[in-house]
C-alpha cells in the first residue's frame, strides 16, 4: 500500500489540507493558500494581545470552586501588541485562584483579540476565572475575552500554511522549530513538565 502520501496519485480524493500537504512535500517548499491567508489577517485587531496559561489538575479539588482532575490555571502569560509581557505566576502554598482571576483580568481590559494557539484550555480557562470572580467587573473583562478569541492553530490546522518540516504535526512545539523557536533544551521543554512541577512545588516531590 501507499505509505508516503507524495505517492498518491494525484486524481484521489483528498482534502484541501491533504492537498496542500501533499503539495509542499512534493515542491519542498512552503505552502501557502495566500487568499485564506490575507482575509484571516485582515479579520485580526492592531491591538491584539497574546495569552498562554500553564495549568495543573489533581484527582483532589485544588481550589474552591474547582473539582476533581479539572485543569487549573495557576500561571499566565500576556503579551501586547508593542512585545511587552506581563505575567503572573499563584505561589504553590496560595489558595487565591480568585485574585489570580483579578490580576489577569486588570490586564486584559485593554487588549482587542486574544491570540492563542489551541483555544480549548484558554477558553475553559478563562470561564473557570470568571465563574469565581462572578458578579464582578472582572467577570465581564474575562467573560468578553472568550468572545475575541483568536487561535493562531487555524491556518495550521486548516492547511493554508504548511511547512514540509511539519510531516504532518501543528502543535506549537513543531511550528516554533520550524520558525526557529524550537525550547528542546530548556529545563522545562513542554507544558507537561511546567506542570508537574508546580504540583510538586505545591504538594511535595515524590520519593
Amino acid at each position: 500500500g501507499i505509505e508516503d502520501i507524495r505517492n498518491i496519485p494525484s486524481g484521489e480524493a483528498l482534502s484541501l489540507r491533504q492537498r496542500n500537504q501533499r503539495r509542499a512535500l512534493i515542491d519542498g517548499t512552503p505552502y501557502g493558500d495566500r487568499e485564506a491567508l490575507k482575509s484571516w489577517l485582515a479579520d485580526l485587531s492592531p491591538d491584539m494581545c497574546f495569552l498562554d496559561f500553564e495549568c495543573i489538575q489533581s484527582p483532589q479539588t485544588l481550589f474552591a470552586g474547582t473539582s476533581p482532575w479539572q485543569y487549573v490555571p495557576v500561571m499566565y502569560s500576556l503579551t501586547g501588541k508593542n512585545g511587552d509581557t506581563v505575567w503572573f505566576c499563584l505561589p504553590p502554598d496560595s489558595q487565591d485562584l480568585a485574585g489570580f482571576a483579578v490580576d489577569l483580568a486588570e490586564n486584559l481590559k485593554d487588549c482587542g483579540d486574544i491570540a492563542v494557539y489551541g483555544d480549548a484550555m484558554e477558553r475553559r480557562s478563562l470561564a473557570l476565572l470568571a465563574n469565581l470572580v462572578a458578579g464582578s467587573d472582572h467577570e465581564q473583562v474575562l467573560r468578553t475575552a472568550i468572545d475575541k478569541i483568536v487561535d493562531l492553530h487555524t491556518p495550521f490546522e486548516s492547511g493554508w500554511l504548511y511547512f514540509p518540516e511539519q510531516k504532518g504535526k501543528t502543535s506549537l512545539k513543531t511550528i516554533a522549530a520550524i520558525l526557529g523557536q524550537a525550547y528542546d533544551d530548556h529545563s522545562v521543554a513542554d507544558g507537561r513538565q511546567a506542570s508537574l512541577r508546580y504540583f510538586w512545588l505545591r504538594h511535595g516531590y515524590p520519593d
